[in-house]
Formats: structure tokens, C-alpha cells, sequence
């Protein structure tokens, strides 16, 4: 990810010709996981730490909540991404 942008070739063959590419990377991201804390019965009304984990790919990490009536509630959730090895 750290090497995708733009990119200038010299070619010198008897002439000088120069040319501008780019360069993307696509990640290619697994499924993630789910799992929370606590674990089994949630009750409505209470604090619950939700952990998402993928691996594959490295992007900032984002999450939409929305509630029974389809309201946004990602306003209300703390969100902590981490980069780790893989």
C-alpha cells in the first residue's frame, strides 16, 4: 500500500522519452469475524464492545450502526482500529 501513486519512466535509448503511470493496489480483504464482550445475553440498554477482525489488506477501519428504526447511531460508538502483522 505504501508503494501505490504515481510514477515517472526515463527511457534513454539513443533519446531521452519520459512518461507518467500510476500504481494501485487491491487488497484482497477476508471475511471478518465478530465477536463481543460480553459474550452471550445482551440486554438492551447496555455497554457492549464489539470486535471485528480481517485480515488481508490494510484500510482504515469503518463501521455504520443503525438501530431497529433504521436510525444512524455510528455517532453514539467509539471506534478503534488497529493495524496489526497481517
Amino acid at each position: 500500500m505504501a508503494d501505490k501513486g504515481a510514477y515517472e519512466c526515463i527511457v534513454d535509448s539513443g533519446g531521452d522519452a519520459t512518461a507518467t503511470t500510476s500504481l494501485s493496489v487491491t487488497a484482497m480483504y477476508k471475511s471478518p469475524t465478530m465477536s463481543s464482550s460480553p459474550e452471550n445475553s445482551i440486554k438492551q440498554n447496555t455497554n457492549v464492545t464489539i470486535f471485528f477482525n480481517s485480515t488481508g489488506g490494510h484500510q482504515k477501519g469503518l463501521i455504520w450502526w443503525f438501530d431497529e428504526f433504521s436510525k444512524n447511531c455510528t455517532e453514539s460508538a467509539e471506534l478503534v482500529a488497529k493495524e496489526t502483522d497481517d
